[in-house]
Order: structure tokens, then C-alpha cells, then sequence
């Protein structure tokens, strides 16, 4: 569960979350966990996308679409495809968003110099890869 004494450190942060076209369900359950969410239509080209997507983190379920542009356009990946079930609840009470925001304060890439991918599993556990 996000305590709220993280949620405030969040949003102090303003990590920008652009989600995929696939998860789009997670936006209220992010926003009240404290993170700037965006989002983009389907069909947006490529390189509107990646430019879009600069200096934040993309959320997705087909990381693999993203890993060879994340390091040419500067911004890190964060892939829920390990993860069964996504929640729906739109509020931080959201399981997913649970093991995401979990994962994020965790690792705190976001601290560290490079692109990333964070790989959500399943159990909340994750894998921190650079992409360099």
C-alpha cells in the first residue's frame, strides 16, 4: 500500500508517467498516488510519441516496443507485462499501482544517471536493467 508520506514525496518529484495505449485504465489510480500522468492516442506516429515521451517514463505491457528508442530519445521504461491482473479501482488503493509505485520508490532510478527499464513482476517484486 503507498503510504501518504511517500505520495507527497512523489508528487514533490513530478515523475511524469506517459502511459501506453494498453494501460490507460491505471491513469486516476497513478494521479491520486501522486504522479503527472499523460497519456496519447492511438495511432500517434512514432516520432511524435518519442518526443512526447522525453524525460519521463513510459508504462507499458510490450516493453520490447520501446527499449531501442528509450536511450536515443532520453526516457525510461516501466513494464507491467509480468503482471496477471490489472486492477481497475481509480484510486491508490489500485493493486497494480500498488506494485508500481512499490517498485518505483524502491529502485529509485529516477535518482540515478542513464535510462532504465523496470520490469513490475507479478509477486510486486522487480528488475532494474540499464539501457546503455
Amino acid at each position: 500500500m503507498v503510504d501518504v508520506n511517500e505520495a507527497a514525496a512523489a508528487r514533490r518529484a513530478k515523475l511524469t508517467i506517459l502511459l501506453d495505449e494498453n494501460v490507460h485504465q491505471l491513469k486516476p489510480g497513478l494521479k491520486d498516488a501522486g504522479f503527472k500522468v499523460l497519456t496519447f492516442d492511438r495511432g500517434t506516429p512514432d516520432e511524435k510519441l518519442y518526443e512526447l515521451a522525453e524525460g519521463t517514463i513510459i508504462l507499458t505491457k510490450n516493453s520490447k516496443d520501446f527499449v531501442t528508442s528509450a536511450v536515443i530519445y532520453d526516457f525510461d521504461i516501466i513494464s507491467i507485462e509480468h503482471i496477471q491482473f490489472i486492477d481497475t479501482k481509480q484510486d491508490r488503493t489500485n493493486l497494480t499501482v500498488e506494485k508500481i509505485a512499490a517498485a518505483i520508490r524502491q529502485s529509485q532510478f529516477y535518482n540515478q544517471r542513464g535510462n532504465f527499464l523496470l520490469t513490475v513482476m507479478d509477486d510486486g517484486t522487480y528488475k532494474l536493467d540499464p539501457l546503455v
